[in-house]
């Protein structure tokens, strides 16, 4: 396992390395991003809002997927040691003295040992480059929406079974404080290009991979929707099955694992032909009952064999869990882990990874309508739960201790804009207005997907009625 980095080494490093060339530069804008095919947007990070791609400079030049005119003009404010807009997330922490996540994405990417068998671009490299389009060395693609699930965390945009709800039974209706529309439309307008239909975004990629990112590329994550349910991803596979000695080291399968063995079989068929190290990055953050309440579509017995079948199998190098942690998620959340401790001791404790992603938007979701005692309940039974629990590593634990904390000392919603974690109380939006909208969702939900909220969550119900 490789070391964990200390806080202190951390703010030692950005002080000898980044603060000497720049006290605004981030590494992640030369070498890391995220891009949507299907919608021809791109960002360098989950904290950046995704912008658009122009699709006649990708056409001429394909490494225009990643290096945007946006990002160009960010990547010379950087190095100018001004803040660009888009950035609103690491300033704020940083200005309140933490260590903002560009500080660690700058760590990651300057670290020669960070994966075997190949020297990461250093940092030095970036600051005398003279070139705008770069090929970064972690990407995330998403080819398009198709989902087999609609969690109800979740939306039209990202999932073609939330847009077939909204399709069939239209919008949601009296959501006062969904300042995003997440659950007014099916996003079909925002989706430029539909499964099935050919997409030049994709075809950009592809001619991308053959021209350059096949040499430089070291580790690729791909998401969705749900991955497994896209033909480009096979054909991805497929393509590394025929090329084996592209520079790819490490490929991240973003899946539910929902689905049946005929998809798990023929996954784990390719995965046994292609070179890269694959992990497999699994959603999940609720078991039984509670799980198929929250996640539309989704069956735990089912995920449960699934993952069963992952562990045995031999073929992965790591199962990452991704577990969104919203206000339903959140009570649940102690059972999960008990499970995990469980296949943990079973198969590993190293095998398996947990990460925590905070459901911000919608923001009648989030762990802040919840009433301050049942919050501070959860809070104290997650504490003694992983404190009490010798299979977690450091990571891990401070992961879940910061969530912990996170669910008992968040006080104020999330403002919409920019999707800032930290931000002010927005002045049309209060604690009860987002309780309304929740109890007001959720009975909708109900309708729709012929469930019930209360006999799922019986020790909600009382402050559920009083709504």
């Amino acid at each position: 396992m490789k070391q964990q980095v200390t806080e202190q080494e951390i703010i030692l490093w950005k002080k000898e390395h980044l603060d000497t060339k720049s006290t605004t530069f981030c590494g992640a804008k030369w070498l890391t991003s995220s891009i949507w095919l299907y919608n021809g947007t791109t960002a360098s990070c989950h904290h950046n809002p995704p912008h658009p791609i122009d699709l006649d400079q990708a056409k001429q030049d394909p490494g225009r997927l990643n290096s945007t005119d946006q990002k160009i003009k960010e990547r010379q404010l950087m190095r100018e040691g001004k803040r660009p807009e888009g950035c609103q997330y690491c300033w704020v922490i940083e200005d309140s003295g933490g260590i903002p996540d560009r500080v660690v994405y700058s760590n990651n990417t300057s670290n020669n040992d960070d994966e075997p068998g190949h020297k990461w671009k250093s940092l030095a490299d970036v600051w005398e480059s003279k070139t705008d389009i770069i090929d970064p060395r972690v990407l995330e693609v998403s080819f398009d929406r198709t989902c087999q699930l609609a969690c109800s965390y979740c939306c039209p945009e990202v999932s073609s079974s939330w847009a077939r709800d909204i399709r069939n039974h239209g919008a949601y209706e009296n959501i006062t404080t969904d300042d995003r529309n997440l659950y007014k439309s099916t996003a079909d307008d925002r989706i430029k290009f539909k499964i099935n239909e050919s997409n030049p975004y994709a075809d950009a990629f592809f001619d991308w991979w053959e021209k350059s990112l096949k040499d430089n590329l070291r580790i690729l994550r791909l998401t969705g929707g749900e991955p497994m349910m896209s033909g480009y991803t096979w054909k991805f596979l497929d393509w590394l099955i025929d090329n084996p000695d592209c520079s790819l080291q490490q490929i991240h399968i973003t899946t539910n694992l929902a689905y049946d063995n005929s998809v798990l079989e023929k996954l784990f068929d390719k995965v046994k032909q292609i070179k890269p190290r694959v992990i497999l990055a699994v959603s999940g953050e609720s078991i039984g009952a509670t799980g198929d309440y929250i996640r539309d579509g989704f069956n735990w017995s089912q995920w449960e064999t699934n993952m069963e079948s992952v562990a045995k199998s031999n073929l992965f190098t790591q199962v990452e869990i991704l577990t969104t942690m919203g206000a339903l998620g959140a009570t649940g959340f102690v059972k999960f882990l008990e499970w995990l401790e469980v296949q943990k001791k079973k198969y590993g404790a190293d095998f398996y990874s947990l990460y925590i992603n905070i459901v911000r938007f919608p923001t009648f979701q989030n762990v802040v309508v919840l009433p301050q005692t049942v919050r501070n309940q959860l809070s104290l039974d997650i504490s003694n739960f992983v404190n009490n629990s010798s299979v977690f590593n450091k990571n891990e634990i401070a992961i879940i201790t910061r969530f912990a904390n996170y669910l008992k000392d968040i006080k104020e919603p999330h403002r919409g804009e920019h999707n800032l974690e930290f931000s002010d109380l927005a002045e049309d939006i209060n604690i009860s207005g987002l309780r309304k909208d929740f109890k007001s969702f959720f009975q909708q939900y109900d309708l729709r997907r012929d469930k019930n909220f209360t006999e799922i969550f019986p020790k909600l119900t009382e402050w559920y009625n009083t709504l």
